[in-house]
């Protein structure tokens, strides 16, 4: 098969799957992804069949779906499937980006757990995941990723708490109406 032929099949495989994620059809979305993903390298090949270059991961919490998203991160550990852990989107962010995002601290702590080199790992703008805990204003998720940074690189807090424009978490706290979130 070409790749042509193998975008195809991603893209007919992939759909039900992006459906049973919309209808929060856990069981479903389970099995479909092993399906897809253990059983098959086409997504390496081909990307994954998302504008945004998202894994089912990643889009299970963009749409809010934690029970989704923690069932496919246990299949992900227990079928060695590393790769779609650390997953760089479009954007250049990992799953943990998404779940900074996110009020899922305990989704995040997981990921914190499974893979603590997400942790400092930054996104296309130069945001850690930390950082993007601003776009959203939860104090706990703050409280969780401060935490890691402290205790597992605490030397570069800077670049947790600054991008590479120099905007750095305070301005995005004011910018995003967050007053006193983080202090």
């Amino acid at each position: 098969m070409g790749y042509h032929d193998d975008k195809v099949v991603m893209l007919k495989k992939f759909k039900p799957l992006y459906e049973g994620l919309k209808n929060g059809d856990v069981e479903e979305v389970v099995e479909l992804f092993e399906n897809l993903f253990p059983t098959t390298n086409l997504w390496q090949s081909t990307g994954l069949p998302t504008v945004l270059d998202d894994t089912p991961l990643q889009i299970a919490v963009s749409m809010g779906r934690e029970d989704i998203a923690r069932a496919l991160l246990t299949r992900c550990i227990q079928n060695n499937l590393r790769s779609l852990i650390a997953h760089r989107n479009c954007f250049q962010d990992t799953i943990l980006h998404e779940v900074a995002k996110t009020d899922m601290v305990s989704l995040a702590s997981n990921l914190l757990f499974k893979a603590p080199e997400l942790l400092s790992v930054p996104n296309r703008l130069g945001e850690m995941p930390l950082f993007c805990v601003a776009h959203n204003g939860s104090r706990k998720m703050f409280d969780l990723l401060a935490q890691a940074v402290h205790t597992q690189d605490n030397a570069n807090l800077h670049k947790h708490l600054t991008r590479d424009d120099n905007t750095n978490i305070l301005h995005l706290s004011i910018l995003s109406e967050y007053f006193g979130a983080y202090i």
